[in-house]
Order: structure tokens, then sequence, then C-alpha cells
């Protein structure tokens, strides 16, 4: 998010996206079987994950009478569960609304390559932080630690994943965590 620029505002979306991800890809320690399939027993559709990453570069059609297709920039912010139809996403407009839309297609490399379609993002680019707010990079990397919390840790203590049972049912080390928010 740091390096895409993610006004703080979105940030929320992507670590719902982060979230969403991590829930549904294999991991070894669970014998290649993702934490939602040893949940659920089912295997995860990741069919609204395959063609956007987040706070990708899209285009919206926006509603109009035939002929005409119009379609405006956007953002893309995850997928919207429990929001219209299925294949559902959130998008940033240009004007800092966040909407749900289902026509959302990627750009192609042609659009992305275009002059005239980068000055388009600039200026979409430009137009954000007055909507949204900005990001500020002081905050992702010199995050205070208060004097009476012990200090984070350099590296995560390290898991041996013998078995599924011993992630799945094992010690949680995020249990008495402390969440730094701005």
């Amino acid at each position: 998010m740091d390096r895409n620029k993610v006004p703080e505002a979105l940030w929320d979306f992507g670590m719902e996206y982060t979230a969403y991800v991590r829930n549904r890809i294999a991991h070894p320690c669970l014998n290649d079987r993702s934490p939602y399939e040893i949940l659920t027993g089912d295997s995860p559709d990741i069919s609204e994950i395959l063609d956007f990453s987040f706070y990708d570069w899209v285009k919206v059609y926006e509603p109009a009478p035939f002929p005409e297709t119009p379609e405006s920039l956007a953002r893309w912010l995850g997928p919207a569960h429990n929001v219209g139809q299925a294949l559902c996403f959130f998008i940033l407009t240009e004007n800092g609304q966040i909407v749900a839309r289902s026509s959302v297609r990627a750009l192609t490399d042609v659009e992305l390559n275009d002059p005239a379609e980068k000055q388009l993002r600039d200026a979409f680019d430009k137009s954000i932080p007055d909507a949204v707010g900005t990001s500020d990079p002081d905050l992702i990397n010199d995050i205070p630690i208060d004097e009476l919390e012990e200090p984070l840790l350099d590296t995560p203590p390290a898991v041996s994943c013998t078995s599924p049972d011993d992630v799945a049912h094992g010690p949680d080390l995020m249990i008495n965590a402390s969440l730094i928010l701005p």
C-alpha cells in the first residue's frame, strides 16, 4: 500500500483483500490446503481475485442508453461480498466515491502505455487526496513504540509445522498482540 501510495482511508480495503487472499492460498503446513478449506471442507472459489490486484487501474462501464458504452477510469479495491451479484467489486471513482460494480475490466497494455491515458491516470491520482485523503509515509516507516510496551520483534518466532493439527489448534501467536493505529 505504501508503494502504490494508497490513501490511509482505503487501507481497510487492502487489509481485507490481503486476509481474503491469504485464507484461500494453500499452505505446506496444512498439507497444501488453504485455511478456508480446513475450516469449511470446501475448495475456495478464487475467481473473483484472479483478474485484479488491490488498487489496480480498471475501467468501469457506466449505465447509459444503447448504443453508447461509456467507461470511466477507477481503482479496484476488492471483492464486494454480499453486494449485488457474483463478481461484484468495490471501486474507487475519480470523485473519491466507493461504489460496488460488476461491469469492470482491467486496462489493456495499449491503454497502460498510451500517453493520453497516462495523463488521465495522473489527473485521477491528483484528485483522490482531496476526496479521500493521503498516505503518510512516516506512519508506515516510523511507528513509535510506547516505552511501557515490549519492543516489536524484528522477526516472528519460528513456527514448526509438523502436522496440520499443530497449526490449526496450536497456540495463536497473535494472542495479546497490540495493534497500533494512527
